[in-house]
């Protein structure tokens, strides 16, 4: 219940404070004071993102979506596609959002709760609430285009 609160507080403060969607083009390198920078870079997004998977992949509310995932590619994409939300150099080549969701039938309470294991990966790598928060919020608008059941 408590990653629960966090993972809205989080949400709700990147809300408040503006946080852009994914930005359109890639950046030769991070901007200082970047989100990119602020996470601790690509080696920390790595390890974040290996943290998330090892969460989705026990969490029972998630494991079934991700059995027959290639976890090696997933990371590979979900890495490159937080290094770029971030505003790191990364290119992210993976499919929009829209397109490799769909069909899934993936619900609100499944998207909720991978925003709450990313949240709890971040705890776990010590990401400041500010970050993460950040984050999360750069996150929050693929919602609808990743969601189809409520």
């Amino acid at each position: 219940m408590l990653l629960r609160r966090k993972a809205a507080a989080l949400a709700l403060a990147a809300l408040m404070g503006g946080q852009a969607a994914v930005a359109s083009q890639t950046r030769e390198a991070a901007e200082p004071g970047s989100l990119f920078e602020r996470l601790g870079g690509m080696a920390a997004i790595t390890a974040i993102v290996d943290e998330l998977a090892a969460g989705v992949a026990s969490d029972q509310r998630l494991s079934a979506r991700f059995q027959g995932t290639d976890m090696a590619a997933f990371k590979k994409a979900m890495s490159d596609w937080l290094c770029r939300a971030a505003g790191g150099p990364c290119a992210y080549e993976g499919k929009d959002m829209k397109t490799a969701h769909a069909g899934m039938g993936i619900t609100g309470a499944e998207f909720n709760a991978f925003l709450e294991n990313l949240t709890s990966a971040m705890t776990r790598r010590k990401v400041s609430d500010e970050a993460a928060g950040s984050l999360i919020g750069a996150m929050l608008p693929s919602k609808r285009e990743i969601v189809e059941k409520e």
